[in-house]
């Protein structure tokens, strides 16, 4: 069955993670991609990612640097309706393939520039590695280890990040495209991948108000809350959050103390905090009680109380998971080399626009002999529109949910100019309580306070239905068609209707009523063993981005799902839960036929890295990270390590390389270790040991740039500068918009215009 997506052609002439992820995301809901590689392949030809981030394309060979392959990649690029590039901005110009060449080939061309750090500001010439970005922006400093200093990211967050914001906003141009009936370039950078998983943790205001701040100031040792993991008496470990109200005396009383606990009542469970015997026997004695017994049992025990609480699974185990298998998230891939692949199925659920499951990854130059059917097609012609400020200009979305998933990705809506309303019950988004993550999530959305168990309140929102393309909640399963606002009931009063639902883990399913909570993401995916480095014990924390992904995957669904009805006129229930979006972010993770994960990178033991070249070496006064990638950049290492003195020994295995390197760099201090490595084109960067948000947000270039708003004044927390923009499109750029709402601030308004 087509997707919906169906009818799209995608040149894809980029290498590395992020652009492969976009055109991933596109051509697993039916859209047509083509890699262009170079002869031979890139340095990831043979990576085992490739048989899952490549899976659904076609494969081609063209050397740009060759008139005739150039030309013909100009003759692909005439007839396609997204080109993606990772060419870098001096490189684009000089192969005759930057933006404003293509433009006049074919002005409906839709062309995503991924880079390292944009195409303006000071960085913009540095390359542009996932880990130098990450380094540079010390995102390392922020990853718990097993040692001091800054710890290289197991797991490709920003990767996965940067990924989905080519996807969000190359499909943010199709729509504009339909109407101004023109194409534009998207920019998209690693940078950008940093910055889209920042907003929760790092803002500036002038009244110094953070969650982070209020857990410090409050003690959150004292708070009556338990958010860790534990090893049970078997060696296993679980993952436990009481975030629910009264979690926290119900997991006390599982692990027989409960008699040493009081019961809250009338109060939230988790703000009275815990006296200091209540503190001794949950801090000291608990963690050595979880050890008499066996994880599963703890696992059946929690769950019966209803105590959010997971299995801290290895990489790959996900896939076996009850509640994966339920929702049909796993595929068995045919491969030549294992028999059959194991491995993540699209995630986004389309009620209407089912796609089919996507084929095996291709060889190299596999499809060379299709040129011709490709070059058969029509080339692209311009076609008459109207102007458009934004690219979602003109769209409505009605947004129910609560905290932050689904609130992000709505956010980013908003972001690039739809009308997003925040409907909200008389008491508030719980998450008010939380300045920065709520303000992540709901800058530029207008806030409406609406009753929807009253028929006044259900009133309102049913005429305000009749104004909407979109609706989209995360509530628990069951409660939308408790309250009426289901989809099916809103289907019959509106076919065209966009309804993207985001719960925790389903909607339906043997999980699909349990609490979701970031971290127990995480654990159950994989990512505390990722992160940990091979061999060790899984940490407690691992840098990922679960929040931040049910967001991105929910955005994503809602523009695929316009872009369907824009061609069809039908309107669809969207599924995308955040079990399905932290699934998708570990994609990398098969396994073979006897359920053996493949050997796909990993950390290092010690965290420094992914590969001898690839990582962190300490220097006699800090950290710097380097990305010597591929046989050329090694051959350059190898004769500056010798031109510097250094006995390689005749041995060219990359492994006794690294292991020079980190000898040579022992012995410099960081500022001599960067320029020798910058005289020998080695691609590095410094890896801060702390965070450079803070420093980031009075960069005024990053202002100038969109990347840091600056709000002069908020109702209640007064100056703020927070992350900006991370999706631009040239044509129709996103907006800066105000602050986030305060708790019903256009309910007058919004319902005055239904009058209207």
């Amino acid at each position: 069955m087509p997707g919906p997506l169906d009818g799209l052609l995608v040149i894809d002439a980029s290498w590395g993670m992020p652009s492969s992820i976009t055109s991933l995301l596109l051509a697993d809901y039916g859209a047509h991609v083509v890699k262009v590689e170079r002869p031979g392949g890139g340095t990831d030809a043979a990576a085992p990612e490739r048989k899952m981030w490549d899976r659904g394309k076609w494969s081609i060979v063209l050397d740009p640097e060759n008139p005739a392959d150039a030309e013909t990649l100009r003759q692909l690029l005439r007839r396609a309706d997204v080109f993606i590039e990772s060419y870098g901005v001096t490189r684009s110009k000089e192969l005759g393939l930057d933006y404003d060449d293509l433009r006049v080939l074919n002005p409906r061309l839709l062309h995503l520039s991924s880079t390292g750090y944009g195409r303006s500001g000071p960085w913009q010439d540095r390359p542009g590695y996932e880990a130098l970005v990450a380094a540079r922006m010390g995102f390392m400093a922020e990853q718990p280890g097993h040692r001091k200093g800054p710890i290289f990211l197991g797991h490709p967050s920003i990767g996965y990040t940067t990924g989905f914001l080519g996807a969000i906003g190359i499909l943010a141009g199709l729509r504009a495209r339909r109407i101004t009936g023109r194409g534009q370039r998207v920019d998209v950078s690693i940078l950008d991948g940093v910055l889209g998983q920042a907003p929760m943790n790092w803002w500036f205001t002038s009244k110094d108000e953070s969650y982070l701040d209020t857990e410090e100031k409050g003690h959150f040792g004292h708070r009556r809350v338990l958010i860790d993991l534990f090893e049970c008496g078997d060696g296993e470990y679980l993952m436990i959050h009481t975030g629910g109200n009264g979690a926290f005396k119900a997991a006390m009383d599982v692990l027989g103390v409960g008699e040493h606990f009081r019961t809250v009542t009338g109060k939230v469970e988790m703000a009275v905090p815990l006296d200091e015997e209540e503190f001794r026997i949950a801090r000291q004695e608990v963690p050595k009680i979880w050890k008499t017994r066996p994880r599963d049992e703890w696992l059946e025990l929690l769950r019966a109380r209803d105590v959010a609480v997971v299995p801290v699974l290895r990489p790959g185990e996900i896939l076996e998971h009850e509640q994966v298998r339920h929702a049909g998230l796993v595929m068995d891939m045919p491969d030549d080399e294992y028999g059959t692949l194991r491995q993540v199925a699209p995630v986004i659920k389309f009620s209407t626009a089912v796609p089919d499951l996507p084929a095996p990854a291709p060889a190299v130059g596999r499809d060379q002999e299709k040129l011709a059917e490709l070059l058969a097609r029509e080339p692209k012609t311009e076609e008459p529109g109207q102007n458009l400020d934004h690219p979602l200009s003109g769209l409505r979305v009605l947004d129910l949910s609560q905290f932050m998933a689904a609130a992000y990705g709505a956010k980013y809506l908003s972001d690039l100019g739809a009308d997003v309303i925040k409907i909200e019950p008389p008491i508030g988004d719980t998450m008010r309580s939380l300045p920065d993550p709520f303000e992540a999530c709901q800058r530029g959305k207008r806030a409406i306070v609406l009753d929807l168990t009253t028929e006044e309140g259900k009133g309102h929102f049913l005429r305000l239905l009749q104004t909407a393309d979109v609706v989209v909640h995360n509530q628990r399963p069951g409660k939308a068609e408790k309250l009426g606002v289901d989809y099916e009931t809103l289907r019959r009063l509106k076919p065209d209707l966009i309804y993207c639902y985001q719960p925790g883990w389903g909607a339906d399913g043997p999980w699909a009523m349990e609490k979701s909570f970031a971290p127990l993401l995480s654990a159950l995916t994989g990512l505390m063993y990722v992160a940990s480095g091979t061999g060790n014990k899984p940490v407690r924390r691992a840098r990922a981005s679960e929040d931040y992904y049910g967001g991105f995957l929910g955005a994503t669904g809602i523009l695929m799902a316009l872009e369907h009805r824009a061609r069809t006129g039908e309107g669809q229930f969207v599924l995308a839960p955040q079990l399905h979006a932290s699934l998708f972010a570990v994609s990398e993770h098969m396994t073979d036929g006897d359920h053996k994960p493949l050997d796909t990178a990993r950390l290092d033991a010690r965290q420094l890295g992914l590969s001898p070249t690839y990582r962190l070496f300490e220097t006699t006064d800090g950290w710097v990270c380097v990305a010597a990638v591929g046989e050329r950049a090694q051959d350059r290492l190898r004769e500056g390590l010798e031109s510097a003195g250094v006995d390689l020994g005749g041995l060219r295995c990359v492994e006794a390389l690294g292991v020079s390197l980190e000898t040579y760099l022992s012995t410099l201090d960081t500022t001599s270790a960067t320029a020798w490595l910058d005289s020998h084109r080695i691609a590095n960067e410094v890896a801060r040991d702390t965070p450079f948000m803070p420093e980031f947000f009075w960069q005024e270039w990053a202002v100038a740039s969109g990347h840091v708003f600056e709000h002069l004044e908020h109702a209640d927390w007064g100056y703020i500068r927070e992350v900006g923009l991370t999706v631009r499109l040239s044509e129709t750029p996103g907006r800066k918009t105000g602050p986030g709402p305060t708790l019903g601030q256009h309910t007058a308004e919004v319902l005055d215009s239904l009058q209207a």
